[in-house]
Formats: C-alpha cells, sequence, structure tokens
C-alpha cells in the first residue's frame, strides 16, 4: 500500500524515497500547521536578520493580526532577534514595537540581553543556553 510506505519511519541517513508532506512560508504555517498543534501562545519570527530586517517583521505583523482575529484561541507574539554580541549596547535603543505596522505583541530579546557577559554568546551571532534559559524566565 503506498500510504503505508509514506508512513513509515526510515533509518536517519537512509531515506532516499522521503515525500515532502508540507512546503511553505511562515504565514502558510501558521494558517494550515498551527491550528492542528492546538497551541495557545506562539512566538514567532521571520527568520534570519539579514535576510528578514525589522520592514519585512513589521509587515508581517498585519498576516499576525489576521491570524489572530481568525483564531481568537491562539496568541502569537513576534519574537525579536538578539542583538549581535559587540552591538549589544548600541542595540538598546531600539524598541520593536514602536515600528510595527500592526499592534501585536512583542518579546524584544534586546532588552533582555542588556548587560550578559560576552561568555554568553557561541559567538558573534549566536547565544548559548545559558542567555536562551534567561529569555524563558522572562516570558
Amino acid at each position: 500500500n503506498t500510504n503505508s510506505s509514506m508512513l513509515e519511519r526510515c533509518t536517519p541517513g537512509e531515506c532516499h524515497a522521503r515525500k515532502d508532506i508540507f512546503v511553505g512560508d511562515t504565514n502558510r504555517t501558521l494558517w494550515e500547521i498551527l491550528p492542528l498543534l492546538n497551541a495557545t501562545d506562539v512566538f514567532v519570527n521571520l527568520g534570519w536578520e539579514s535576510v528578514f530586517p525589522l520592514d519585512s517583521q513589521s509587515n508581517f505583523t498585519c498576516d499576525m493580526e489576521g491570524f489572530m482575529r481568525a483564531h481568537s484561541n491562539i496568541k502569537l507574539y513576534l519574537i525579536s532577534h538578539p542583538p549581535h554580541r559587540e552591538k549589544q549596547y548600541e542595540d538598546a535603543t531600539h524598541d520593536w514595537s514602536s515600528k510595527l505596522e500592526c499592534k501585536v505583541d512583542v518579546l524584544d530579546r534586546t532588552f533582555m540581553t542588556m548587560g550578559v557577559p560576552s561568555s554568553w554568546y557561541w559567538d558573534q551571532q549566536h547565544v548559548l543556553s545559558i542567555l536562551n534559559e534567561e529569555y524563558d524566565h522572562r516570558l
């Protein structure tokens, strides 16, 4: 049966005949996948800051707002990027929530990162689990 063979799990590294069940962008994922997950609170970001700068994130807030109107049981939050290690203090003056096209709640990791030791970063851009734990505590 073709359907049962598609549902069988393969050994990692041996999945040569796999088929993508879903392909889509963040907006399509919101509308088609998220309602199936029975989620109540979701943190959303379009992706890497170099690919999706603030203006892209700002435009996306209107899609988020429309989704929350249609799915009042799911609360979306736009989550900002953590600042680069060397720009930790420079970026502290930016406030995403005041620069968004539509009104959504923001989890702004810039302010949460102020004053943390540089050793909490893996490299210039990536944070270690200790900083992620700090983000979790502030939720």
